[in-house]
């Protein structure tokens, strides 16, 4: 090949180099413009930033009839913990289960432990910690909207549907990476049920195909924690 014609074969990489990052800039900029106006509708940026742990009791319920109820505790971004009949903790690496039993708390198996950014990421916009990207506009029952995923630190991702009228998350897909192989499961959640808490607009119900909700109450926001709350301890330790 000659110089001009490698030359012009550069140039043309070059060029295509450019458009690729031009959309890539453009869509980080269109997500950042959605997830500040999602931070405006809930409340204001200053308000989402400073909302750093959560507390709610969970009811469960399903086909009309309540199932269970808990208590989550949750410290952003990545740390969890759920009060049933037994504590099960996240500790943003992995989760631990304390059921009363005389050995102490044991370890959730490992191939379980991403299902705990999963369950913050249905709560707190997981766009709020972790970078998102914007996948376009999209309507759904009707309603105008955007779409933005965000991959999660142990696999998988969550992608958000933001109605274009009031900038607020309506629903979401978790998308979860099944065993060893490259299929994935799909499951969604409708959110609804804003209520103001703190002067934070902040759902409280999650609906999954219309038989499955979760209802969320005593929503409270910034608890302090005490040191260790969501350590994950095993045996006797």
């Amino acid at each position: 090949m000659r110089w001009p014609q490698v030359a012009k074969s550069v140039g043309i990489l070059a060029s295509h180099l450019c458009i690729a990052t031009q959309l890539l800039s453009a869509q980080q900029d269109t997500a950042h413009d959605i997830v500040a106006s999602v931070a405006e509708a809930l409340g204001g940026a200053d308000r989402i930033d400073a909302l750093r742990t959560l507390r709610f009791e969970v009811h469960h319920w399903r086909d009309g009839s309540e199932w269970f109820t808990g208590v989550w505790e949750i410290q952003r971004p990545n740390l969890i913990r759920k009060e049933y009949s037994s504590t099960v903790i996240f500790d943003g690496i992995r989760a631990s289960i304390d059921s009363g039993s005389p050995g102490g708390p044991e370890l959730v198996d490992a191939d379980e432990w991403f299902h705990f950014p999963f369950d913050i990421a249905c709560v707190f916009p997981a766009f709020f910690d972790h970078d998102s990207e914007y996948l376009g506009q999209h309507t759904v029952e009707g309603v105008d909207g955007h779409l933005l995923r965000v991959k999660l630190p142990l696999g998988g991702a969550v992608t958000y549907f933001i109605d274009a009228e009031y900038h607020l998350p309506r629903k979401l897909a978790i998308i979860l990476d099944v065993g060893d192989t490259e299929s994935e499961m799909t499951l969604s959640w409708g959110l609804e049920d804003f209520r103001e808490v703190d002067g934070v607009l902040f759902p409280h119900a999650y609906s999954y195909d219309g038989n499955h909700v979760r209802a969320l109450q005593t929503v409270e926001f910034n608890v302090p924690f005490p040191d260790g709350h969501f350590k994950v301890a095993i045996g006797n330790d």
